[in-house]
C-alpha cells in the first residue's frame, strides 16, 4: 500500500511527520508553507527539470528506509497524470493531503 489516501489502520500517516524531506536538515519536521514545499521540491528534483522523476525520487526515499514497492506506490499516487514526473502541483498536492490526514488523526485524538 501506498500513502495516498492513508489506509485506515494509520501505519502510513507518518510520511511527512517523521519523514518529511526524507534526508538531510528537513527530516523530522512539518512541511508548513508553500516556500518549505518547493524547498523540498528542489532537494528532491536533482537535475533540476522541474519535476522528479522516479530515479531522484527513489535516491531520496530509499536511504530513508523506504522500500522498493512503497517507492513506486507512493510515486504513482502522487504522479497524477502518469507522465513519469511528479510536478510541483502534483507535489504540493500530496503534501497537503497528507498534513490534512495528520491533522485529522490528531484531532481525532
Amino acid at each position: 500500500d501506498g500513502f495516498l489516501p492513508a489506509s485506515d489502520d494509520g501505519e502510513e500517516d507518518e510520511l511527512l511527520s517523521n519523514k518529511s524531506t526524507c534526508s538531510g536538515k528537513g527530516a523530522g519536521k512539518t512541511i508548513s508553507t508553500k516556500k518549505g514545499v518547493a524547498k523540498v521540491f528542489k532537494e528532491l528534483d536533482i537535475d533540476g527539470s522541474g519535476g522528479i522523476d522516479m530515479e531522484e525520487f527513489n535516491k531520496h526515499l530509499r536511504p530513508a528506509g523506504y522500500s522498493s514497492d512503497e517507492i513506486q506506490t507512493t510515486f504513482s499516487e502522487m504522479d497524477t497524470d502518469a507522465n513519469g514526473e511528479i510536478s510541483f502541483s502534483e507535489f504540493h498536492r500530496a503534501i497537503l493531503i497528507l498534513q490534512q490526514q495528520q491533522q485529522q488523526q490528531q484531532d481525532d485524538y
